[in-house]
C-alpha cells in the first residue's frame, strides 16, 4: 500500500524550496497493523456533597481506600494505580428569584485511574465496585504495552514500502533511483497528485468494555533523486 505524492522528471520553477531542483520523486511509504489491546485503563471518581467538611472528607477517603484495596486484591501494582489528592470545593446554585448564587455545600472528591492487563480482570473489578452517587465509573481506554516496539517494526515496513513504490514508478518512466534527498514523517508542502491513494485512520480509543482492536500505523515521506537508466 503506497501513495505517490509527486513525480518530477524535470526540474520545475514552481517547486517548493524544500524539494531539489534535480529530477526527483516524492513517495509516501505506509504500514499499518491492527493489534488486540493489552492495556485497559478506567477512571473512577469519588465525590460527596455536604455541609460538613470533616464528614464528606471522611466518606471520600474511606471509599477511595476501599477501592484501592480492591485494585490491589485484583493484582494491580502501585505503578498501575494513580490517585489524585483530595479536593474540596464550594458549590453554588443560581437563585432566579434572588438573582444571586446560593451556597449549597462543599464537595470533596478524588479521582483514581487503574490500568488492567486484561479485559476480564477489569470486568471482575467493576462487578465489585459499589454503585451509587458517591462512586462514578468513567469510560475505558485501551492501549498497547508493546506500542513502541510495534511502531519500530512498522517504520521498517513503511521504509521498505517507500523503496518499492519509488523503484516501481521510476522504472515505468525509464528512470532509476540514484539517491535520497530527504526523509520525513510529514509530507512536503506541495500539491499532491495521488496514484493508488489510500485513506488512513488511526483511532486509538475503543468503546467501553469492548476489547476491539487498536490501529497502529507509521508513515514516511521520502524524496528520491532519479536519473536515466
Amino acid at each position: 500500500m503506497w501513495m505517490i505524492l509527486l513525480a518530477a522528471l524535470v526540474p520545475g520553477a514552481a517547486m517548493a524550496d524544500a524539494l531539489p531542483a534535480a529530477p526527483h520523486l516524492v513517495v509516501h511509504g505506509h504500514a499499518e497493523r491492527q493489534v488486540r489491546p493489552d492495556l485497559f485503563e478506567v477512571d473512577i471518581e469519588i465525590s460527596r456533597l455536604g455541609t460538613s467538611v470533616p464528614e464528606i472528607t471522611r466518606t471520600v477517603e474511606t471509599q477511595a481506600g476501599e477501592i484501592v484495596a480492591q485494585l490491589r486484591v485484583a493484582g494491580l501494582k502501585d505503578t498501575e494505580i494513580t490517585a489524585t489528592n483530595l479536593r474540596i470545593q464550594a458549590q453554588f446554585e443560581y437563585d432566579e428569584e434572588a438573582r444571586r448564587r446560593v451556597f449549597t455545600g462543599n464537595e470533596a472528591s478524588r479521582q483514581i485511574s487503574a490500568r488492567f492487563g486484561t479485559l476480564a480482570g477489569l470486568h471482575a473489578f467493576l462487578a465489585k465496585v459499589p454503585a451509587g452517587e458517591t462512586v462514578q465509573v468513567g469510560g475505558v481506554r485501551t492501549g498497547l504495552a508493546s506500542e513502541a516496539a510495534i511502531k519500530e517494526q512498522l517504520l521498517d515496513e513503511a521504509v521498505a514500502d517507500s523503496k518499492r513504490a519509488a523503484a516501481s514508478l521510476a522504472s515505468r518512466y525509464g528512470q532509476t533511483i540514484i539517491g535520497v534527498y530527504s526523509i520525513s514523517d510529514r509530507p512536503p508542502a506541495v500539491p499532491a497528485y495521488g496514484l493508488d491513494r489510500v485513506a488512513v485512520t488511526g483511532a486509538r480509543i475503543q468503546q467501553a468494555l469492548s476489547e476491539g482492536v487498536v490501529d497502529v500505523s507509521r508513515d514516511v515521506y521520502v524524496v528520491f533523486l532519479i536519473g536515466k537508466e
